[in-house]
């Protein structure tokens, strides 16, 4: 395991016990959260990762801790506070699609102010990850605040929306929020059922074109689900249409495993260089799609967020007879 002077990506956002329903109809503890999970993920691809929210104290705080540890990840160990651990009661539906019942208020992962995080972000860092209910309204201000201290630094930023309708009652300006943030990333990512619920009509073409307009050279994937994604950079477009598995067992920490794949895949194939990510042919674009499809591939015939190994990974897509 790295050190977090070592770590090249650093994570910050909600870290969160998932109580998922057993089919004794128990709720079983699961470690996640959007940005720890990306973490976690990050660190079973080999990747050196800090996650640099603060956690609780209690004994939740440790479980998350213990996981991120055993996946990989560097936690910052003096970085704990008294506020308990945010919960999500999970519920799926008949295709394995999760609602969540979220407890955020008063919780451990928002206990920060920006130069907390600013304090633990190595030099070593290349890029910072964030999104999801790190960027609600009440808090953006915090996130820009980080960002804006990063970019002399040259620290590529990427996000995901994941936009969570349910724990913000002001829609507009929850997506206000999350498009003042476009002009700082470096990678944008959002899935179609974000976008439906943000209220964007446009295509996939013309709402990547509008978001590389206010981006400086960088990248936007949307993704599909179990039809794939597409992914657009200044000069490209290249779609992959995904992965088919037999089984689905849930759908919980798919988009994270992608996320994850994704920036593990830029980091081996372009060293996070922008200039290199900005010149990316279609081909070199398409492998780093197939590798992030493949993460979330995998991670769906599993329970809960549950990730793949880079072995793992290649071992699936050379199974599909695709090079990794």
């Amino acid at each position: 395991m790295s050190s977090i002077n070592e770590s090249v990506f650093g994570v910050f956002g909600e870290a969160i016990i998932d109580l998922l329903p057993t089919k004794k109809g128990n709720l079983k503890p699961n470690p996640g959260g959007s940005p720890y999970n990306v973490a976690r993920a990050l660190g079973k691809q080999g990747m050196p990762v800090s996650y640099l929210s603060p956690l609780s104290q209690d004994h939740l705080g440790d479980v998350l801790k213990n996981q991120l540890l055993t996946d990989g990840g560097v936690v910052d160990e003096d970085f704990r506070v008294s506020k308990p651990t945010s919960l999500a009661v999970v519920q799926l539906d008949d295709e394995g699609i999760p609602s969540y019942s979220l407890y955020r208020e008063g919780i451990a992962d928002r206990e920060y102010d920006a130069q907390d995080i600013l304090n633990r972000i190595p030099h070593s860092m290349r890029l910072l990850h964030t999104g999801s209910l790190a960027v609600i309204p009440e808090d953006i201000a915090r996130v820009i605040e980080i960002i804006e201290a990063l970019k002399p630094r040259d620290v590529l930023i990427s996000m995901d929306f994941n936009f969570r309708p349910n724990i913000v009652q002001d829609h507009p300006a929850y997506v206000r929020g999350l498009e003042s943030l476009v002009p700082y990333c470096d990678l944008l990512k959002a899935s179609d059922e974000d976008l439906h619920m943000m209220g964007y009509t446009q295509s996939f073409d013309e709402l990547a074109a509008r978001f590389l307009t206010q981006m400086d050279s960088g990248m936007v994937v949307f993704t599909r689900g179990e039809k794939g994604a597409f992914l657009y950079n200044q000069k490209h477009q290249v779609e992959f249409e995904g992965f088919g598995v037999e089984q689905v067992v849930d759908t919980v920490g798919a988009g994270d495993s992608f996320q994850a794949g994704l920036l593990s895949a830029l980091h081996q194939k372009y060293a996070l260089d922008k200039a290199k990510m900005s010149n990316a042919s279609p081909a070199g674009l398409a492998q780093v799609l197939h590798w992030a499809c493949a993460c979330a591939a995998i991670n769906v015939t599993r329970q809960g967020c549950n990730p793949p190994n880079s072995e793992e990974t290649i071992a699936f897509l050379d199974a599909q007879d695709i090079t990794a």
